[in-house]
């Protein structure tokens, strides 16, 4: 998962060929995990989450694998079943007393609640993830300039989409990306008349 994270897919595929070849040797619940990381390489998400399924069966108290199940989930566009999954391994996090979830655990919370139109619970995510130092907080902004959006908080919205801005041009983005990341913003807050003029 580690190399896959960060992009290298030459190391990822010779890794899952090594484990692959003794996963017989493996237990069951490594087995799966393996049969997942397959499906998930071969770009089949709905076999990966059946897999990641027999995963959390077998041992619910895998809050990484919840995590993992509610990503597969949001990316076949079922945003209530990632919820609950995602809320699994949110749960699980606080009942280890943990600060630091699951890698991207309050993205992909904050992303799935403005899809289903919970934008407090949104915003919450979005905050507690920057708080946290969660990775990628550009993506913790964009969801929270969304929700923000959504909910009709125009104040906020302002104030968090010059802190979005101000992260975009310290990576070195330039004035048209960060129009075309703002309109995108709007879209996904469900405001598409307002989008396009950013995206122009």
């Amino acid at each position: 998962w580690t190399y896959r994270q960060l992009g290298q897919a030459q190391k990822t595929q010779e890794l899952f060929d090594l484990v692959q070849a003794k996963k017989n040797t493996l237990p069951v619940t490594d087995q799966y995990s393996l049969e997942t990381m397959g499906a998930i390489l071969a770009k089949d998400h709905w076999l990966a989450i059946q897999s990641l399924k027999k995963v959390v069966d077998r041992d619910p108290q895998l809050r990484g694998k919840w995590g993992q199940l509610g990503s597969l989930y949001l990316s076949v566009r079922e945003p209530e079943l990632a919820r609950d999954a995602l809320e699994k391994a949110m749960d699980l996090t606080r009942q280890r007393g943990d600060k630091y979830p699951w890698f991207h655990l309050y993205r992909n919370l904050a992303q799935v609640y403005v899809e289903l139109g919970q934008y407090d619970e949104a915003i919450e995510a979005a905050r507690l993830g920057l708080e946290t130092g969660e990775q990628n907080r550009r993506s913790m902004l964009f969801w929270l300039c969304a929700a923000n959006i959504a909910k009709g908080d125009d104040a906020e919205t302002q104030r968090q989409l010059e802190l979005f801005r101000q992260e975009l041009r310290s990576k070195g983005i330039g004035d048209v990306n960060i129009r075309m990341n703002v309109g995108f913003i709007y879209l996904k807050a469900g405001h598409t008349a307002q989008a396009l003029p950013q995206m122009r």
